[in-house]
């Protein structure tokens, strides 16, 4: 202060904006903090002759001010945090053999997909909304089911029933066409994602491409049906013969038609 105050003596030159910090005797251990501006008095010839303090009281602004740097900091180092653990999340979801979504509720937009969905689907649209399902992926019921064929509507979904009514899906075979052109036939797993107080918050799908499993199982059971019908074709024709007919299995000899 007297080095300021021996300033404006020797130049005449006001010092604005001086920021005072210190203790006042009403509250000892409390400190507060001024904002003074220290103006020359002249006197009629123009000579300093003092100094003019006016001061403010700043304390409450500078608490104010440093509470909105701290939130700021703290906001960002979150937000820092939340982007850490995004990048860590997509990296683990990206080596999955599995094609994983993460959607919000109630709405069902698609949040966060990993590379497999592209793989799987041909596609990894994030659809805003459950009704935008049904547009952005085409699936159909699988063959032996008892709408095989029909085209999945946005709701009946596994991912939208898990966000809708909290159902968890295990499995659920579904036939895909992709955008160019080609078909798969996937396995889709889903279930909700719940808060503390179990309200549904989020909820995650999983699908895996078994278009080859569903083939060989195809084919098994063509086969299967196709040596169940030789099978009753052979019985017909031995039974219509007007002699007896022993059939027996080589090398065991185990008669399997008499």
């Amino acid at each position: 202060a007297e080095a300021v105050l021996q300033q404006i003596l020797d130049t005449g030159v006001p010092v604005t904006d001086v920021e005072f910090r210190g203790t006042t005797p009403a509250a000892p251990g409390v400190e507060r903090v001024w904002m003074e501006q220290w103006l020359p008095l002249r006197d009629g010839a123009g000579q300093v002759i003092g100094v003019h303090v006016v001061a403010q009281e700043v304390t409450a602004e500078r608490a104010a001010a440093a509470e909105r740097e701290r939130l700021l900091a703290d906001t960002e180092a979150a937000r820092r945090e939340a982007d850490l653990e995004r990048r860590r999340l997509l990296t683990l979801l990206d080596r999955l053999p599995s094609a994983v979504t993460l959607a919000e509720a109630p709405t069902g937009r698609l949040l966060v997909c990993n590379a497999a969905v592209a793989r799987i689907w041909g596609s990894d649209t994030l659809s805003d909304e459950i009704a935008e399902y049904s547009s952005d992926y085409v699936g159909f019921y699988p063959a032996g089911h008892p709408r095989a064929g029909e085209r999945y509507a946005s709701e009946e979904w596994p991912l939208a029933r898990a966000l809708a009514h909290g159902e968890t899906i295990t499995d659920e075979v579904v036939e895909i066409a992709r955008p160019d052109g080609t078909r798969r036939v996937v396995s889709i797993s889903a279930a909700p994602v719940t808060d503390a107080d179990g309200q549904i918050v989020s909820a995650v799908v999983s699908s895996l491409d078994i278009t080859e499993r569903a083939q060989l199982l195809t084919a098994e059971r063509t086969a299967r049906e196709a040596a169940a019908l030789e099978q009753q074709r052979l019985a017909a024709v031995l039974a219509a013969m007007p002699t007896g007919v022993i059939v027996a299995d080589a090398p065991s000899g185990r008669l399997v038609y008499l």
